[in-house]
């Protein structure tokens, strides 16, 4: 998984700057404190694995790895990285990356 340009600390768009509960072997999850977002959220390995970890860390936002590498896309945009986390918080949504098979039918079915 490359999510190493959002753990970077010396990086002003951080995502991430400290992992707090590190799982190496075959992890499920993992809670990240994030300096940009001002808060802890959860990376999720595996949609199997959602159901438990929202069990396990109620009220913490809750990452995939293709979010985190969607936003990884926008390092150079802090502020939309910021919107996006707070849609994704209070309106119960996911980062879709624009290359997905759902983008794309978003992309071709929506217009924004």
């Amino acid at each position: 998984m490359h999510i190493a340009a959002l753990m970077d600390a010396q990086s002003d768009a951080a995502l991430a700057v400290a992992v707090v509960e590190p799982r190496p072997e075959a992890w499920r999850w993992t809670l990240i404190a994030s300096d940009l977002l001002g808060e802890e959220i959860l990376l999720v390995a595996s949609k199997k694995d959602l159901g438990e970890a929202r069990r396990t860390w109620p009220g913490i936002p809750i990452y995939f790895p293709a979010e985190i590498r969607a936003l990884e896309r926008n390092a150079d945009a802090p502020d939309l990285i910021r919107q996006m986390h707070l849609a994704k918080k209070h309106l119960g949504a996911w980062v879709v990356p624009s290359d997905s098979p759902r983008g794309r039918w978003l992309k071709e079915n929506h217009s924004c």
